[in-house]
């Protein structure tokens, strides 16, 4: 047969060399594609705030004594650093100074998890890997920190990093033990898909330390919130 007879169904051989050579550019051009497609994502991410080096904070992204704060450079900072850092002091920087009201509740959701550094008197509470935190302040002072620790959702690992904090914020064996026998009552008593209990308060750092513990049936997942709290000056 030569390059211009035909085949079944009428087409030449020579009109299917070229076929398969038109074809042949296909994986290229989708190659081509592709690589500008990467190209275009690596200049977006490299162009963003996401990927710029963490350096020294300016006067407006933190307080007079590194604290975080809580205006839009602030919050951009401690986005970026992964590090919020709050104070529960007699002499802290007024929650005003911060951004935050003089008195009422602040809920703060980062775009991503961030360890929080909470400041008490006597010590310091640190958590990584927190979604979400609230922060209370009254007249003028900063009285409370809850923090919602971004875990995989079970309960298992809820309860085993309570486990590891416990010693350091005087939670026992025994607390720990009652914490369950709690969940259990609730479980038993409550009629809606959620019940929950807690262990604490316990004075820890000069602040009174506590954790709350959630299920929830319906979304298969387990909540733990803790909070630090000092008595308004």
């Amino acid at each position: 047969m030569k390059l211009g007879d035909s085949v079944s169904g009428g087409t030449s051989v020579a009109a299917l060399a070229r076929k398969r050579a038109r074809r042949a550019w296909i994986p290229a051009a989708l190659l081509v594609v592709i690589i500008c497609g990467v190209g275009f994502i690596t200049a977006r991410v490299n162009g963003s705030w996401w990927a710029v080096p963490v350096t020294a904070p300016s006067a407006d992204q933190t307080a007079t004594d590194g604290m975080s704060t809580f205006t839009k450079p602030g919050v951009d900072y401690f986005t970026r650093s992964g590090v919020v850092k709050m104070q529960l002091r007699p002499d802290a920087t007024p929650p005003s100074d911060l951004g935050l009201p003089a008195s009422g509740e602040t809920v703060t959701t980062p775009l991503r998890p961030l360890e929080i550094r909470v400041l008490g008197p006597e010590g310091a509470f640190i958590l990584d890997a927190v979604d979400s935190f609230t922060v209370w302040s009254e007249n003028d002072h900063t009285v409370a920190v809850e923090a919602t620790y971004a875990g995989n959702g079970e309960y298992g690992e809820a309860f085993a990093l309570l486990e590891r904090l416990g010693p350091n914020f005087g939670w026992t064996e025994a607390d720990l033990a009652q914490l369950e026998s709690d969940l259990v009552v609730d479980q038993r008593t409550t009629q809606g898909d959620r019940y929950s209990a807690r262990i604490g308060p316990a004075d820890a750092i000069g602040a009174h330390v506590s954790a709350t513990i959630s299920v929830d049936l319906t979304a298969s997942g387990t909540e733990l919130i803790f909070r630090v709290a000092v008595e308004a000056p």
